[in-house]
């Protein structure tokens, strides 16, 4: 899980120089799941206020801290991520369109006459977010 432009490693020794206890993988997540939420509020183009309504509407466990810092971030940076050319080419994300599979067993090969190992295939079709 890696966010472009964010240095996780860095992150978590800030954070754990300022006295967070955030592991690297915990570190990683939150930047994951930070990142999903602006991307969306940029997609949607909502407003700071309506933005921190839809965060407390999805879940009551956000600090009052935590919403002013958001609200100031979304207030300072959300004109410049919402603009189209930002919002295209920063902000976008695949969907996954189709999932095929296959589960085989491999009995020999030209180099090898008795493999007799499991193997998956796996074919992931992605549209661009930008596709219809």
């Amino acid at each position: 899980m890696q966010t472009p432009g964010v240095n996780a490693l860095e992150l978590a020794e800030r954070l754990q120089a300022a006295g967070v206890e955030l592991d690297l993988e915990a570190t990683k997540e939150l930047v994951h799941v930070t990142s999903l939420f602006f991307r969306s509020a940029a997609q949607s183009k909502i407003s700071a206020e309506d933005f921190i309504v839809k965060l407390t509407d999805g879940s009551s466990n956000w600090s009052k801290h935590a919403l002013q810092v958001i609200r100031h971030v979304w207030t300072e940076q959300g004109k410049l991520i919402m603009t189209a050319e930002a919002v295209k080419h920063m902000l976008t994300m695949g969907q996954l369109v189709d999932l095929q599979w296959k589960l085989g067993m491999a009995i020999s090969s030209d180099s090898c006459r008795s493999l007799n190992h499991p193997y998956v295939t796996m074919m992931l079709k992605v549209a661009d977010s930008l596709e219809k």
